[in-house]
């Protein structure tokens, strides 16, 4: 599945799931 997608949406996709993690953490 990752492999279909281009550098662009996996960078978004990492930031998202970063800035994801990171509200979690800050919220616990």
């Amino acid at each position: 599945m990752l492999d279909s997608l281009d550098k662009e949406a996996r960078l978004q996709l990492v930031k998202f799931v970063c800035s994801f993690a990171w509200a979690d953490l800050v919220i616990t």
